[in-house]
């Protein structure tokens, strides 16, 4: 879902917690801001 570009879908990401019983304990956010203004995304971490 990340990999898709655009705005979040918010009932995909609904769906894809309840198929997988999923609690969202964080805001789902975007970072296209940080991409178009060209600062890299945090990496994961390992």
């Amino acid at each position: 879902m990340r990999g898709a570009g655009g705005e979040v879908d918010h009932a995909a990401a609904e769906r894809l917690r309840l198929r997988c019983d999923i609690e969202q304990i964080t805001p789902l956010r975007h970072d296209a801001g940080r991409h178009e203004a060209g600062v890299a995304p945090a990496a994961p971490p390992s």
